[in-house]
C-alpha cells in the first residue's frame, strides 16, 4: 500500500524488481483503497513485539514509527552533546548532523547550532557509483531555475535563536555556469544572516599541491571560477559588504514537545524539505526570502521584525527562461545570469556583449578607496573533451592551464576619479586599463584582450 503525495493528470506507477534479468509479465493490475495494516495477528503493544516495519502499513502505524525514531534520534544527540560538553568539558560549539526535514530539525533543535549541506547539480553515475569514466552533470544554471534552487531550501532549515551554518556546498565542475556558485551563496547567506559557509572542498590532491588544472568535480584550489571570487566574497560575507535583510519573520511550525506527531504528519506529507513545510503550512514562497529572513520556530509563538532593507535582491528566470540574479547593497553588487539581461537588470550600469553566462561582483577593499571587479564566464581546462551534450568529460579532464571566458562589456563606476589595473593570475597589477569620462561619470571597459577576471580600481585624491 502507498499514499500518493501529489496529484497528477497523467500519473505513472512503476514496479521495480531489482536487477534480475529474468523476463516476466504482470497482468490484471488493479488499484483499490484500503489494504493497509495496523497491527498484524500476534502483534501487541502490551507485549512489546510490534515490528518496526511492515508491508502496506496504515498511516497511524507509519506516524507512530516516525515519532519513535525522531524521539530516539533526539535523545541520542542530546545525550551525546551533554557528554561532550559536561563530562568531557569541551568548550567548542556542538551540533549533531545536518537537517533532514521537520523531524530532523526537531532532533537538532537543542544543539548549539544548526547545520546544512547542499549541492546544485551533483554528478550522477548511471552505472557503478563514483565511476570516474561514467558520470553526468546536467548543464542547468541555478540562476535559470530559482524555483528549484538549493539556496531557498537551505534557508528554510534554520531555527529560531540558533546560529546557522552551511558546512558543505558546491556547484560541480565542469558546469558551464559554475562561476555562479561562490558569489550566489555568499551574497544570499549574507542577506539571510547565516553564520558560516564552507565549500566542499579545497582539494582532494593531498600529494599533488603543485598541479595547475582541475581534476575533479569539487576541488576549488585550481578552479578560478570559484577561487577567483574568494576575495570578493570575503568582503561580501565576512566583512558584511552585503548587509542582512532587516525584515524578519519567525514562523511557528509546531509547539513542542507536545506536537511531535504534527511534525511526523508534515514529514509524511512534505518529505525532507522544510521549504515545502513552510509553503504548505505558512504560505511562504521562495520569493519571500528575497525580501525577508524566514526563520522556523517550534515553540508556541510567532514573531517578526519590520525594517527598511538596505540590501535589495531580485531573482527571476524571465519569460524566455534566461535567469538573472542581483544583490545590491550600499557597498557591494553581485550579478549573475545571461549577458542580455544585465543592462536592464542593472539599470544600465553594467552592459555586456559576451559571453552568454556571466557572474560579476563589485566589492570594496580596505577602506573603500579600492574596488575589486571580478567577472567570469565559463571555466575549463585546456583540451577538455566534452560529450556532444556537454554533460560529461569522462576521464578526459584535459591539461593545464585552466582557461576562463573573459568578459566583454562596460561598467559605470561610482562618482570620483579612478585608475584601473587588470590583475595577473597572482593578483599583481599587469596592465593599466583605460577609463573614460562623460558628464563626470567614469566608465570602465572590460575586454578579453586584458586576459583577466580581476580589475582593481583605485580612487584618486582630488
Amino acid at each position: 500500500g502507498f499514499v500518493a503525495t501529489g496529484s497528477d493528470d497523467n500519473a505513472r506507477i512503476s514496479f521495480a524488481f531489482s536487477g534480475d534479468a529474468t523476463q516476466f509479465h504482470i497482468a490484471r493490475v488493479e488499484l483499490h483503497p484500503g489494504g493497509q495494516v495496523g497491527l498484524v495477528q500476534g502483534e501487541s503493544t502490551n507485549a512489546g513485539n510490534v515490528e518496526l516495519f511492515r508491508d502496506s502499513e496504515s498511516t497511524a502505524r507509519i506516524l507512530d514509527r516516525m515519532i519513535f525514531l525522531a524521539e530516539t534520534e533526539k535523545a541520542y544527540f542530546d545525550d551525546m552533546r551533554s557528554f561532550i560538553k559536561k563530562d568531557l568539558g569541551c568548550k567548542a560549539l556542538v551540533t549533531g548532523t545536518i537537517v533532514f526535514g521537520p523531524l530532523g530539525l526537531y532532533a537538532q533543535s537543542d544543539m548549539d547550532f544548526i547545520d546544512s549541506h547542499s549541492y546544485w547539480q551533483h554528478p550522477t553515475f548511471p552505472g557503478r557509483p563514483w565511476d570516474s569514466a561514467n558520470w553526468l552533470v546536467e548543464q542547468r544554471p541555478m540562476v535559470d531555475h530559482p524555483e528549484q534552487a538549493t539556496l531557498f531550501r537551505i534557508a528554510a532549515e534554520r531555527f529560531d535563536k540558533k546560529p546557522f551554518t552551511l558546512s558543505e556546498y558546491n556547484h560541480p565542475a565542469p558546469l558551464d555556469s559554475q562561476a555562479e556558485c561562490v558569489p550566489m551563496v555568499a551574497s544570499f547567506a549574507a542577506a539571510q544572516d547565516w553564520d558560516g559557509i564552507w565549500l566542499f572542498t579545497y582539494s582532494h590532491a593531498a600529494n599533488n599541491w603543485a598541479r595547475e588544472s582541475m581534476s575533479g568535480f569539487f576541488d576549488i584550489d585550481t578552479n578560478p571560477a570559484k577561487w577567483g571570487f574568494m576575495r570578493a566574497c570575503t568582503s561580501i560575507f565576512r566583512d558584511r559588504a552585503v548587509r542582512p535583510l532587516e525584515t524578519v519573520k519567525v514562523l511557528r511550525v509546531a509547539g513542542l514537545p507536545a506536537e511531535v506527531g504534527t511534525l511526523a504528519r508534515f514529514y509524511s506529507q512534505y518529505g525532507s524539505s522544510m521549504l515545502n513545510v513552510l509553503t504548505g503550512t505558512c504560505g511562504i514562497q521562495y520569493q519571500d526570502m528575497l525580501k525577508t529572513r524566514i526563520i522556523p520556530n517550534y515553540e508556541n509563538v510567532a514573531a517578526g521584525l519590520s525594517g527598511r532593507n538596505s540590501t535589495s535582491m531580485t531573482w527571476d528566470a524571465g519569460s524566455d527562461g534566461k535567469g538573472f540574479y542581483s544583490v545590491i547593497s550600499p557597498q557591494a553588487k553581485v550579478y549573475t545570469g545571461h549577458a542580455s539581461r544585465f543592462e536592464n537588470g542593472t539599470k544600465g550600469t553594467v552592459r555586456l556583449a559576451s559571453p552568454e553566462l556571466v557572474t560579476f561582483t563589485m566589492t570594496p577593499l580596505d577602506d573603500g578607496s579600492k574596488i575589486l571587479i571580478t567577472a567570469c564566464g565559463r571555466c575549463e581546462n585546456t583540451q577538455m573533451q566534452f560529450s556532444a551534450d556537454r554533460r560529461t568529460v569522462g576521464r578526459n579532464w584535459g591539461v593545464a592551464p585552466v582557461q576562463i571566458e573573459a568578459v566583454k562589456g562596460t561598467v559605470v563606476l561610482p562618482e570620483g576619479k579612478w585608475t584601473c589595473h587588470a590583475l595577473a593570475p597572482d593578483g599583481t597589477p599587469k596592465r593599466q586599463t583605460p577609463i573614460t569620462y562623460e558628464n563626470e561619470r567614469a566608465t570602465l571597459t572590460m575586454s578579453p584582450e586584458y586576459g583577466t577576471m580581476w580589475y582593481l580600481l583605485e580612487r584618486q585624491s582630488k
